[in-house]
């Protein structure tokens, strides 16, 4: 599903999400425990397969929850 696609569409190709239990690799999937990538930023600079309904949603749609700052708004 990945050939030809563009992986920085992604927020888990150039983000990660820091919480008090730690870094996960996607604001999501933060109650998923296979999520946690660990405890520290350094930890986590690790891929991430895929495999929940979460990642095909945003590889079918896009970054969903990623802030949109590059998309010029109405004033």
């Amino acid at each position: 599903m990945m050939d030809a696609y563009d992986a920085n569409l992604l927020v888990c190709s150039h983000s990660r999400m820091v919480t008090d239990r730690g870094v996960c690799v996607c604001p999501i999937l933060i109650d998923a425990p296979d999520a946690r990538l660990g405890a520290t930023l350094n930890e986590s600079l690790r891929p991430f397969a895929l495999k929940h309904q979460a990642c095909h949603t945003c590889w079918q749609y896009g970054a969903l929850c990623a802030n949109p700052s590059s998309q010029e708004r109405d004033v």
